[in-house]
């Protein structure tokens, strides 16, 4: 039923836009994804009750797929040259899942009501359009926990932001919308008309890739918009939960296991500025030659030689299965903090320092103590 909204969004742009015939081809498809919708609600509506964590990752798989097939209708009904129904699928599920390849070509002369579902598509797939579904899921009685563990990914998956899970989505997607508005407003400050500001804001935050142009963001010769990109694209890349967090409480809180969270994701911003390394150490060109037909890089000289620090890995995050991740006492990344820094502490030791510029900063200490006494704000 939400993914109707999506579908019906772009044919309101294909009427401004007077493109006519695809104005049908929207709200016909969210007319049928929304009976559907509401079909299979009444079906739940009296299933009351917690789901398990299987269960969570079950509706997952069915949510992409069902999705995928639905979200596929517009780009077949749009009638496009060459295009069949499993290139319309695979478009469809490419853009859910933010993975970014396509199989349309002539984008530049492409309706924009379809360009725009398309980057909508992929937009809705970043943040997962199941962590917006689990913010409505009391509506069903359903609780979303176990959908959320299964759908987010990062450090801070297992762990609420808010009391209620619902608020913890809200929260979520209050992020995502507003670092969504913030980059249209820089994009087009930057040049960009609106229509490729928002679409390109849609892809950029979503970290997708898609674009409203053949020649992708080539087409921009704007070295300002090229940057605008790699800001948000880095900050996009790093867990909207940390985001959340951080706006949340991160002018109430301070402690060290933020300290040690915050300081593991700024990490990953030198692997990032180094950009990408084009020597033959860094394309790899001998596990290129050393692998033959039928192997696999995996076993390569380079990959052995290379695999443990090719890739920024966050020391926060559990990638062991659930099962081990459960039999190892189900720590989350707060509580890896917290035993990092614990250790940190103790084995701490403290550097020399001349006795009268230490008696000198006691002093001071002690007088600022005097000065302004501690106080329960």
């Amino acid at each position: 039923m939400l993914f109707s909204i999506a579908q019906v969004i772009p044919g309101f742009l294909a009427y401004f836009f007077e493109e006519k015939e695809f104005v049908y081809n929207f709200i016909f498809t969210g007319f049928i994804t929304f009976l559907i919708g509401c079909f299979l609600f009444f079906l739940a509506s009296d299933k009351n009750g917690d789901l398990r964590t299987k269960d969570g990752f079950i509706i997952t798989i069915f949510f992409w797929t069902v999705l995928g097939f639905f979200g596929s209708i517009p780009f077949y009904l749009a009638n496009l040259e060459g295009v069949s129904y499993i290139d319309s699928l695979f478009e469809s599920i490419s853009g859910l899942t933010t993975t970014g390849a396509t199989v349309l070509v002539g984008l530049d002369e492409m309706p924009r009501s379809l360009l725009f579902y398309r980057q909508l598509l992929q937009w809705l797939g970043g943040m997962g359009i199941i962590v917006l579904a689990v913010a409505v899921l009391p509506l069903l009685g359903v609780g979303g926990m176990q959908l959320y563990k299964a759908e987010t990914p990062g450090p801070l998956k297992d762990s609420k932001l808010t009391p209620r899970i619902t608020e913890t989505a809200k929260a979520l997607w209050f992020v995502y919308v507003t670092m969504t508005v913030a980059c249209s407003i820089l994009y087009k400050y930057f040049g960009m008309n609106w229509f490729d500001a928002v679409s390109h804001a849609f892809s950029t935050i979503s970290i997708g890739g898609f674009s409203t142009h053949d020649k992708n963001f080539a087409f921009f010769d704007n070295s300002a918009l090229r940057w605008t990109a790699i800001v948000f694209m880095v900050i996009s890349g790093v867990n909207f939960a940390l985001h959340s967090a951080g706006w949340m409480e991160g002018g109430l809180v301070a402690d060290y296991a933020k300290l040690i969270l915050d300081a593991d994701q700024l990490m990953m911003i030198p692997k990032l500025v180094d950009g990408i390394d084009l020597s033959e150490q860094g394309q790899a060109m001998d596990a290129l030659r050393e692998t033959g037909p039928g192997q696999h890089f995996l076993g390569s000289a380079h990959t052995q030689a290379n695999f443990e620090d090719a890739f920024w890995r966050s020391e926060m995050a559990d990638n062991t299965t659930y099962e081990q991740w459960s039999s190892e006492g189900g720590i989350d990344s707060a509580g890896r903090a917290r035993k990092k820094f614990a250790n940190m502490l103790e084995s701490y030791v403290a550097p020399e320092i001349d006795p009268a510029v230490d008696e000198a900063l006691r002093g001071f200490i002690a007088k600022r103590m005097e000065e302004l006494p501690d106080a329960d704000y």
